[in-house]
């Protein structure tokens, strides 16, 4: 098989529906509390006398999983089993403590339970990094098994997971939702307006505006700008995939309009919803700069002026101002200079957002750049530079008394390590009485980056830096990872002769090859927390992640885990795997702090994974090419969480996570928990959603309260 067919029949299924499937209860369940000793092999993460431990073990498809040993301690509790199996295996029943024996290890090669948890030798997650349970020389089948086995259960015995349980306090009302603004009669067939009762005379209603892409509260409203048909357009443009299909869920007909805008794009809309009456107002008659917009994908106010501003097809950035007392109109603005825009923070009466340079013509060229509003509502589009970054800056956040700032990478090529400019966190000097001037430009510091966290130089380049906020004291950030993009990199690398996954040597990519691809440049998100940020010797921590992560091997040619330093993160979570136990979770999308807690917001393409797997490989085109995504799910198993996007709740500085929703907030098509904003009274969910077919597909704007809490008159 040529590797551009296999390239071809991976991308169409795993960025169309991608990696996995499998009944509800999902990867948070069934996981261990007990501590892990840095460093070492496997077998020097075993338990300690009197340590304590959960074996209630992952992975209900094995032998026995889910009855819990009794371990030595002082009279100690044993383990309280699992919540759940990873493939629907059974709790744990948990040991009664205080049992006298001494833990044994896994021997691994002589044919017997010796660590009592009913897994026998190199089947034991123990032997993970024995020799004796190294895959023989050439063998690629136990290279991916080896990948999906670390994805689907070692990692989390490796990084002492805490479960993560679902504790629901806060009450969620629906504000507004995207409408049915088409109707659908099949691929290449003719769009027609609904009736105004929303029927359809022709084919089934259609709901094109997918995310609440900005959203800010502006005194006694919340404004917000949409975009359209967000998966097909990422699909599209930025991996390049033009596979015309449409499924129960979505349908994505690609092409392009006579314009040459993508053919699944829409018109963005801005709307503003006021608070005290409950209603919901969109702004028409916009000047004709919407018309080149992608979408608004920010949203900011200050001074008066509410901003919605957006990237553009051109590569500029569209900018449109209001007036948040009388809702009006103040102008439209496209800045040919900068090409996108993600945040906007308010800091004692100023304003600032982060950009990403159009142009980098020089090595040392600035790739993005923090702005500072200095206009008013008669000049509004008046900004000055007071940060110049060597990447895009996306998220920003005010700590310490300064601002801090996650970046996306400027460059794709992961072996031009002089010129690398991969995400970082960016620290802008202390912001003075009246803000940061353009004097401030060149005096930020990067003070950590990612690639020293990731083993692997191809994820790392594309990765990009997620939410970040100020909580008790410190702060935290989260990162980015496009589904497959770091596969696509990989494969561009092979095919341009920097790399070599051919591991077989046969001239060309196979589904094993690929599938080790895909498994072993995935990543899931990383929660991150830094403290004693201002000082010269600031403190960092992985909160959610890897101790280990797979990497490509130059000499087996091939995506490759093993629990040693080459494949080591130099850092141990503190509370558990990436994705925060979820492998789908692919975004650390938003943050925020509200009623004493801090709310993170993700992106969990479980529900893209499973559709497209249900339904775009039962197209005949796609059935007699190689199936590498079904190589992978055979070895993974049924891992796919609850569907929907998880919002998770941090109470307190020293505790795990737990799950205010797993579920979308209350609909499960929604993906993703794209913005925030919050008041006294509640906090403000804007979701993402593009499920264009299916009846509860669409944006949705949320209230989130405490279920006594009363608005005041």
């Amino acid at each position: 098989m040529g590797w551009k067919r296999g390239w071809g029949g991976l991308v169409a299924a795993m960025a169309l529906g991608v990696a996995g499937c499998g009944d509800e209860g999902g990867s948070r369940d069934g996981k261990p509390q007990g501590e892990v000793s840095p460093g070492g092999e496997l077998s020097d993460l075993l338990p300690t006398d009197g340590a304590k431990v959960d074996k209630g073990e992952p992975g209900g498809h094995l032998p026995g999983a889910g009855d819990g040993p009794q371990w030595a301690g002082n009279g100690g509790s044993g383990g309280t089993g699992g919540t759940g199996g990873f493939a629907g295996g059974q709790a744990g029943n948990g040991g009664t403590g205080g049992s006298t024996r001494e833990p044994k290890a896994e021997v691994c090669d002589d044919g017997l339970d010796n660590d009592g948890n009913h897994l026998v030798d190199c089947d034991d997650w123990a032997c993970g990094g024995k020799a004796v349970c190294d895959c023989d020389p050439g063998d690629l089948a136990c290279e991916v098994a080896r990948l999906a086995r670390f994805w689907a259960v070692d990692r989390f015995f490796i990084n002492g997971d805490v479960p993560v349980t679902e504790q629901p306090k806060l009450a969620i009302d629906l504000l507004a939702k995207a409408e049915p603004d088409e109707c659908y009669d099949g691929l290449g067939g003719q769009s027609l307006v609904p009736e105004p009762d929303g029927s359809c005379p022709v084919g089934i209603p259609k709901t094109n505006q997918a995310y609440v892409w900005g959203l800010t509260h502006a005194t006694d409203a919340l404004w917000f700008g949409t975009v359209a048909n967000t998966h097909c357009l990422v699909l599209q443009g930025f991996l390049g995939i033009d596979f015309a299909h449409e499924t129960s869920y979505w349908a994505c007909e690609f092409g392009a309009d006579g314009l040459g805008r993508p053919g699944d794009w829409r018109r963005p809309e801005i709307w503003r919803y006021d608070l005290a009456t409950g209603t919901l107002e969109e702004k028409s008659g916009l000047p004709i700069l919407i018309e080149k917009t992608i979408g608004l994908r920010s949203a900011g106010f200050a001074g008066g002026v509410v901003f919605l501003a957006g990237p553009t097809f051109t590569d500029s950035l569209a900018m449109f101002a209001f007036d948040a007392a009388t809702g009006d109109l103040l102008g439209a603005h496209e800045f040919a200079e900068y090409s996108d825009i993600r945040t906007w923070v308010a800091h004692d009466g100023e304003l600032y957002a982060g950009v990403a340079a159009a142009d980098v013509l020089l090595p040392d060229d600035p790739a993005g750049f923090v702005l500072k509003w200095v206009g008013d509502a008669a000049n509004p589009f008046l900004f000055e530079e007071v940060g110049a970054l060597d990447t895009e800056a996306a998220n920003l956040a005010v700590h310490e008394g300064r601002l801090f700032v996650t970046t996306w990478p400027s460059t794709l090529n992961p072996f031009a390590s002089a010129n690398q400019r991969g995400m970082g966190l960016y620290r802008s000097p202390p912001i003075p009485a009246g803000g940061l001037t353009a004097g401030d430009a060149e005096n930020w510091d990067k003070i950590w980056e990612y690639r020293d966290y990731d083993p692997d130089p191809i994820a790392a380049a594309v990765t990009g830096g997620g939410a970040l906020a100020s909580f008790e004291g410190k702060l935290y950030w989260g990162s980015m990872h496009v589904p497959f993009l770091a596969t696509a990199a990989a494969l561009q690398l092979h095919e341009g002769g920097l790399i070599d996954l051919d591991a077989d040597g046969d001239g060309s990519l196979g589904a094993l090859e690929l599938a080790a691809t895909a498994l072993g440049s995935h990543r899931s998100i990383s929660i991150f927390r830094g403290e004693d940020l201002s000082t010269e010797n600031p403190v960092f921590k992985t909160v959610y992640g890897e101790k280990f992560l797979p990497t490509y091997d130059a000499e087996k040619d091939l995506y490759t885990i093993r629990y040693d330093a080459a494949h080591g993160t130099g850092s141990r979570p503190v509370h558990g795997s990436s994705g925060v136990g979820n492998f789908f979770n692919a975004y650390t999308w938003a943050m925020q702090e509200w009623n004493g807690s801090l709310y993170i917001g993700t992106f969990d393409w479980s529900q893209l994974a499973r559709v497209g797997l249900q339904e775009i490989f039962s197209l005949p085109e796609l059935q007699a090419q190689p199936n590498p995504t079904r190589e992978m799910l055979d070895r993974l198993g049924a891992i796919v969480p609850r569907e929907g996007a998880d919002l998770f709740r941090f109470d307190q500085k020293s505790g795990p996570f737990v799950a205010e929703s797993l579920r979308g907030v209350g609909n499960f098509t929604n993906y993703g928990v794209r913005t925030m904003a919050a008041d006294d009274h509640a906090l403000y969910l804007g979701m993402a959603n593009p499920m264009n077919l299916h009846p509860d597909g669409g944006w949705e704007l949320l209230e989130l309260t405490k279920p006594d809490k009363v608005k005041s008159e």
